[in-house]
């Protein structure tokens, strides 16, 4: 519902006479993603470490084809490859602190 919402369908709502709040459907993800979290790890039982390790054996080998995609689309267009920026999506540690110092790149403002 939210993805229908960068589509611009909400312009075009707002010329028949509606208005679509399509923030509120990050609301209802969080809501809904506690439920089904609390459903698996509590009323199953489930350690948090095999609700861990669960989760990221589901979701890992998506994010590694996907940046290996990328590298391969970069290298077939000609494009340069940041070698800093793929090994900082390969362990997760992309998004956190300050790693521009690392790669040489300026921190955005």
């Amino acid at each position: 519902m939210l993805s229908l919402g960068h589509l611009g369908l909400n312009t075009v709502a707002v010329h028949v006479g509606l208005y679509v709040r399509f923030r509120l459907a990050v609301d209802l993800f969080f809501v809904l993603s506690g439920y089904v979290l609390t459903l698996n790890y509590h009323f199953h039982q489930r350690t948090f470490l095999s609700l861990l390790v669960g989760r990221v054996a589901r979701l890992y080998p998506l994010h590694a084809l996907t940046l290996l995609m990328t590298v391969c689309v970069f290298r077939a267009t000609s494009k340069p490859v940041d070698w800093n920026a793929v090994w900082q999506h390969a362990f997760l540690v992309h998004n956190i602190g300050d790693m521009a110092g690392l790669s040489g790149r300026r921190a955005c403002a």
